[in-house]
């Protein structure tokens, strides 16, 4: 009975320690997962620093490098029902006497908009940590002086009316919407009439039409009917600030001209994260206004991020375009030749980025305008860009405006002379496309197109992919010398091991020796059936056939007349009790052995 208690007693123990180690992870092998972490045993500490001029401060908190999370550090220890965000965790100096400007684009943020002093509040400033764009999250007044209350108009509490009893006169301020009185009408014989004009309307109050206006009851006694406010005049306070692939940007921060009351803040638009521009482009050569390319690409057309190939950057695929011509010039009238095209007309020329055909020149003029002038008497200027937007065409300086025309307007052909051309393609031909060569010639300018037939088949070569080893087949494929296309594929043999000797052999045992492949590093042992004598005919003291190292000693002579020689030898070595050994360390006889002679065979 007591051996079967204990028995009982210590299965119910184990059970115990059982169900109480295995959430405490006693069976887990490795790390533990993050969801399941228990953090003891991946715990560092870091006690609080206050922020300086120097840099950032910190709380004082733990970290579990295992699951990633920072929990608030007390006197007694990590507090792990308190879990901060790393940035959290950081105390950002704010320098004391630094405030930003009222246009500082991080202030478009609505929960950091500072607004100018009105008679609710002051000026409003956030403070800015000097380390990073962070702001303190409670504003700083300038000064707590306010504006003066913008008081509307006079009135009286409706009905009131002056012939029948007095009453309390108010105000209202139109920023605040504080109301205050400011005096009283006691009640009069008669109202007191005043004839007023229409009274134009604004976004803040509305306007009247003409009436008998009552000084007493502060009301239109006959007509003055209402006419509704204005809308607000909208303009742009912050301009918008458009997002990137990988930064936010806010939309513009508006509000009316004439009034406070109209505010529509800025609102962040999220990072575009390549949403929508990813692209794939082709080799090109820039011109004016369109980027150029170095190779076949896939980017990002907004920001130029390239995905494709790999490891390169913007400006390995990317060039950029000027935006503007090139202009060069004027070039003045002049008369055609034989050799040379003629000038019609003034004009500039942009030959840098405006074609991708060589040759080809893209011509301008400078528009003019007819201005007056104080005597009455007209002149033509050129327009400049300023007098464009301003459409007052003055003699202020300025970028001038450039019109794009024909050559035909602008340039004489040349006089009858033989043509020189010159070729270039303007459309390569391919395997199955035809191409197309584009001639100019080089004294008038004049233009042919010719067709350059396709070739009609591809023109393959074998590409090698993967060289093949002695383990492994290699790859290699088709591909068209012309078009780039690729055709079928095909495994390369995989080749024969190359082996060199590793170790001696002794080809009197039938064993070549210990052999290694210098390709893949392969061991081999090469035997043979046939067991031959070692071979020296080089005399180095080695086996040529199986690099066994070769004692000179007669005791390994193997011919017939060796083994007799070494037999009568070995009775006189034995006799007279000298070496017992070979120079190799073989043993040629046993001193114990007396005067019986062991077998030479």
């Amino acid at each position: 009975m007591k051996k079967t208690f204990i028995k009982s007693l210590s299965l119910l123990l184990a059970v115990l320690m059982l169900m109480t180690a295995v959430p405490l992870g006693v069976f887990a092998t490795g790390e533990e997962t993050t969801a399941n972490c228990t953090h003891w045993d991946y715990l560092t500490t870091k006690g609080a620093k206050a922020a300086s001029k120097d840099g950032h401060g910190n709380l004082a908190y733990a970290h579990c490098s295992n699951c990633g999370k920072y929990f608030q550090m007390t006197s007694s220890g990590p507090n792990f029902s308190k879990e901060y965000t790393q940035e959290e965790t950081v105390i950002h100096f704010f320098p004391a006497n630094t405030d930003y400007p009222k246009n500082d684009p991080a202030f478009l943020d609505p929960d950091h908009q500072k607004s100018d002093a009105t008679c609710k509040n002051g000026n409003v400033f956030y403070k800015k940590c000097k380390f990073c764009n962070v702001f303190s999250t409670t504003e700083t007044f300038e000064d707590s002086v306010r504006t003066p209350h913008t008081w509307g108009d006079a009135y009286a509490p409706a009905g009131s009316n002056c012939t029948v009893a007095g009453f309390k006169i108010y105000h209202k301020c139109d920023v605040c919407n504080k109301t205050e009185e400011i005096g009283s009408v006691t009640k009069q014989e008669s109202h007191a009439i005043e004839a007023r004009g229409k009274i134009e309307p604004t976004c803040l109050k509305v306007g009247h039409e003409l009436g008998n206006y009552c000084l007493n009851c502060l009301r239109y006694i006959e007509g003055g009917a209402e006419i509704s406010k204005k809308p607000h005049n909208i303009i742009e306070k912050a301009p918008a600030i458009p997002a990137t692939c990988t930064t936010d940007g806010w939309t513009a921060a508006k509000g009316c001209e004439t009034c406070l009351t109209k505010e529509e803040k800025a609102v962040k638009v999220p990072a575009l994260q390549h949403k929508g521009g990813i692209v794939d482009v082709k080799k090109r050569p820039v011109t004016c206004f369109e980027d150029g390319y170095k190779m076949d690409a896939t980017i990002c057309k907004f920001c130029g991020h390239v995905y494709a190939p790999a490891g390169k950057s913007t400006e390995d695929v990317i060039i950029k375009a000027p935006g503007k011509h090139d202009y060069t010039g004027p070039y003045d009238p002049k008369a055609a030749t034989q050799t040379e095209k003629g000038v019609k007309t003034r004009h500039w020329e942009c030959s840098q980025f405006c074609t991708q055909t060589e040759g080809e020149t893209e011509y301008f003029i400078r528009p003019t305008k007819k201005q007056k002038l104080d005597d009455g008497s007209e002149i033509e200027r050129w327009i400049t860009v300023w007098d464009e937007e301003a459409k007052n065409y003055t003699l202020n300086d300025g970028t001038y405006v450039y019109q794009q025309v024909t050559e035909a307007e602008v340039m004489i052909p040349a006089i009858n002379h033989e043509h020189q051309w010159k070729y270039t393609k303007n459309q390569p031909r391919s395997c199955f496309t035809d191409g197309e060569i584009i001639g100019y010639c080089m004294t008038c300018g004049e233009k042919i197109n010719k067709k350059e037939p396709q070739i009609g088949h591809h023109d393959w070569e074998w590409i090698r992919d993967k060289e093949p080893t002695c383990k492994e087949d290699g790859k290699m494929h088709q591909h068209c010398k012309v078009c780039g296309e690729n055709g079928d594929s095909a495994d390369i043999p995989k080749g024969q091991h190359k082996w060199i000797r590793d170790a001696a052999g002794d080809c009197t045992q039938g064993i070549l020796g210990e052999f290694k492949c210098e390709l893949c590093g392969a061991k081999e042992t090469q035997k043979t059936d046939k067991k031959d004598s070692h071979v020296d005919a080089d005399s180095d003291g080695k086996c040529d056939v199986c690099a066994f190292v070769l004692c000179k000693c007669i005791c390994h002579n193997q011919t017939w007349y060796g083994k007799i020689l070494y037999f009568f030898v070995k009775i006189w070595w034995q006799y007279f009790g000298i070496k017992e050994y070979c120079d190799c360390g073989v043993r040629h006889y046993d001193k114990n052995a007396g005067s019986v002679v062991p077998s030479v065979t």
